[in-house]
């Protein structure tokens, strides 16, 4: 009780959970916002920030992502979710947040190694987040006659600097697909875009996550993905054609949307 009472009260004063004094590592950093960009598109559309990871005693991982709906028809909001370690934050970004702030502007984000800034008005009123990752933590040595079916010992992930445990594999060439969703929006292969040399670009189909893409992402300019809009332009059903109904894309300056199959291109 006394737990949630802290978690709940950070709404109410602004000011970030208590729960991320513990934090072990930031992962899943959005991979095109700039340091201190104040962050105004795609206007109306939740957008993953990045997550924070945690371990308990039991050396079980979970994390906590951090959404933010970008400012348009009206204010922004930031929301906190708690999933799973091996969930990916963008499967959940349409999920209602754990916890949920409103009236969000000028929102912008600051990430370095071992620390991440949030800085942002809510009610216009200036308001910042810091949180400090923990990176001295260490893999505990199995006790004497310990089965290996009683040691837990946790995967780490881009966790502790300078640790040789769950390094990044080799990265993946751009072009390459990397996360596959089909046409009636089911996810046929899971998400390894984090892998990606130098980012990865989503290509809209109309679904609420669409299939992505290894490269640097230019979306909206020629012979490039188009870009999505906010969630409100998705499809709802099933059947679908994306050459009738391309609103959930646009193309910048006098481009169109041209689809191929079901992914939107500008032309």
């Amino acid at each position: 009780m006394i737990s949630f009472f802290l978690l709940f009260s950070f709404f109410l004063n602004a000011a970030s959970p208590r729960k991320w004094e513990m934090a072990k590592g930031i992962v899943e950093r959005h991979e095109f916002y700039e340091n201190n960009e104040v962050i105004s598109k795609p206007r109306n559309s939740w957008q993953v920030l990045f997550a924070l990871t945690f371990i308990d005693s039991n050396f079980i991982f979970s994390k906590d992502c951090v959404y933010y709906r970008v400012p348009g028809d009206e204010r922004g909001k930031l929301k906190i979710k708690s999933v799973s370690f091996e969930d990916e934050c963008n499967s959940q970004i349409l999920a209602v947040g754990d916890f949920e702030l409103d009236q969000v502007t000028n929102l912008s984000l600051f990430v370095e190694e071992n620390a991440v800034k949030l800085s942002f008005q809510q009610n216009n009123k200036n308001e910042s987040w810091t949180v400090l990752t923990i990176s001295d933590w260490k893999k505990p040595e199995p006790k004497l006659l310990l089965s290996s079916a009683d040691y837990k010992s946790p995967r780490m992930i881009y966790l502790a600097a300078g640790s040789s445990a769950g390094k990044k594999p080799d990265g993946i060439q751009d072009g390459i697909l990397c996360h596959n969703i089909a046409s009636d929006c089911q996810e046929l292969s899971s998400s390894t875009c984090k892998n990606c040399d130098h980012g990865w670009m989503e290509i809209p189909n109309g679904c609420s996550v669409g299939p992505k893409v290894c490269g640097v992402s230019s979306c909206g300019s020629k012979d490039q993905p188009a870009c999505r809009r906010g969630t409100q332009w998705q499809r709802m059903g099933e059947v679908y054609d994306c050459r009738s109904n391309t609103s959930f894309a646009w193309c910048s300056g006098k481009l169109s949307v041209v689809c191929d199959g079901d992914k939107a291109y500008c032309r």
